[in-house]
């Protein structure tokens, strides 16, 4: 169980995330426009940063936590422990049992072999793969993955959202990729737009929806953008929101 109550975050006296609160037992989608703060709750459930308010898994409070080896992300700032990824492999494997075999088999299944490479040195695509690969064949309870299609061609998107599916059993999935919500119809997600986090609402019921001005009744979701409320009605038609970066153009 993770759980966030008045959430926030500010760094250089700006502030990113604004009083969030969920309460999550499951895995669950982020959907957000670049620059939303999507990255930055990751990174504070992650433990990069320093939080206001109130941040718990399994109901200890996060800043009391310590060696807490079933939580995994993909974020790079993780893996900043070894200069080849076999090191890291192996690093992993000792401190929170990551199956070397199962790292193996997956770099196998998108026909990648970094393990006598620097990480750092590899193409965008592959840092992707490498990372959320490493934080997913420890099999941990829960798990923080960061834009996991990004740079993917769509055979290893393919592959990506099978093992998405698979590993792991509560955490967050953030992505901005609004075409990959169809592999994902039965999760629940939530959209994250100027450090808010709205939610949940079912990716199905997202994905029939329309963006409509104004508070409305009826609404599966009422958000506000720029100080302007808006709000997700049900339509039998695909949804107009086509690409969430581009939901201000929308407007």
């Amino acid at each position: 169980m993770i759980e966030a109550n008045n959430l926030s975050i500010e760094i250089g006296g700006k502030i990113i995330l604004k009083n969030i609160n969920f309460r999550l037992n499951n895995k669950a989608l982020i959907l957000g426009p670049n620059g939303s703060g999507k990255t930055t709750l990751l990174k504070t459930l992650s433990g990069f940063y320093r939080y206001k308010g109130s941040l718990k898994i399994d109901e200890t409070e996060l800043r009391d936590i310590n060696n807490y080896i079933s939580f995994s992300t993909n974020l790079p700032d993780a893996y900043y422990i070894a200069m080849k990824v076999k090191d890291i492999l192996s690093i992993l494997a000792e401190i929170k049992g990551c199956k070397e075999d199962l790292f193996e088999n997956m770099m196998k299944e998108v026909n990648i072999n970094p393990l006598d490479r620097n990480p750092f040195s590899l193409s965008m695509g592959e840092k992707t793969i490498v990372f959320t690969a490493l934080a997913l064949s420890s099999e941990p309870k829960i798990v923080m993955i960061d834009e996991p299609f990004e740079n993917l061609d769509k055979n290893r998107k393919n592959i990506m959202v099978r093992w998405l599916n698979r590993y792991g059993k509560e955490g967050f999935i953030v992505t901005h990729e609004v075409e990959m919500l169809k592999n994902f119809q039965e999760w629940n997600m939530y959209l994250m737009i100027e450090g808010k986090l709205y939610g949940p609402i079912t990716v199905k019921e997202f994905l029939s929806s329309k963006l409509i001005d104004g508070d409305r009744e009826n609404s599966i979701l009422k958000i506000e953008i720029g100080g302007k409320k808006f709000s997700l009605m049900t339509s039998k038609e695909n949804s107009d929101i086509l690409d969430i970066n581009n939901i201000y153009d929308y407007i």
